[in-house]
């Protein structure tokens, strides 16, 4: 099984510059477990929308793929755009808007490629962004409200740990897992990579401790073993290319 590397506190640590596509190559190895600390990294500000953001993972190339933690300004509006990718999100905190409406804190959207939106922010609001990283033939839209009453959470094999499924097209699987307090989960699979992060508590991995807004990302035959210190809510994501 692949051990844990030491954790880099630097998002840029190690990371390269893609001169044929001009943007810096970010998290871009796949074959090593990776970890984003976001609490103790800055905020990058973009300085023609303000908005802030800490990017977890870039590629360039022909299918860019971007994951990023994104802080929207108050009263902000975009013009209408698309990703030739697709979308995927989870709102974290505040209200994140388009013309289909209006998406509080647990939300989970997904939009297929060559879906045009025109987003906007009237207070502000905090989002997981995850772009270009949808597979070919998935087109299907998907809005969640994962706070609703109604959504059915599932047991997750392990006590204390239940799970809702947001998404499952081909090898790709996207649930949310919930960890009460000194309780735990193991993922393991030979041929499938893990991504994860941190929405809500604290966890700890190999006697690491982990606080809310920590990314990983575990390449196919990875053993992780999560234990929640006070309960955790994590965003899980299982896919033969993540």
């Amino acid at each position: 099984m692949l051990s844990m590397p030491q954790i880099k506190r630097s998002i840029y640590a190690n990371d390269r510059f893609n001169r044929k596509n001009n943007i810096r190559q970010i998290k871009a190895n796949f074959s090593f477990p990776v970890i984003v600390e976001t609490k103790v990294s800055d905020w990058q500000v973009s300085p023609k929308a303000g908005i802030k953001q800490k990017c977890l993972e870039r590629m360039g190339g022909n299918k860019p793929r971007l994951t990023t933690l994104a802080q929207f300004p108050a009263g902000r509006i975009f013009k209408k755009f698309g990703h030739e990718g697709g979308v995927e999100f989870l709102v974290l905190s505040g209200i994140f808007s388009d013309a289909d409406g209006d998406y509080g804190a647990g939300y989970y959207v997904r939009n297929p490629a060559r879906m045009y939106h025109e987003p906007l922010t009237h207070d502000g609001c905090t989002v997981l962004f995850k772009l270009g990283q949808f597979q070919s033939l998935d087109r299907k839209q998907v809005v969640i409200n994962t706070r609703d009453s109604g959504v059915k959470w599932k047991p997750a094999g392990e006590p204390g740990v239940s799970r809702l499924d947001l998404h499952h097209f081909a090898e790709e699987k996207i649930c949310l897992y919930r960890i009460r307090s000194e309780c735990w989960i193991t993922f393991k699979n030979q041929n499938q990579g893990v991504e994860v992060f941190v929405c809500e508590g604290s966890i700890s991995i190999d006697g690491n401790h982990y606080e809310t807004g920590t990314w990983f990302r575990y390449p196919a035959g990875s053993k992780v073993k999560v234990c929640a210190k006070a309960g955790a809510c994590l965003y899980v994501k299982r896919c033969l290319a993540l």
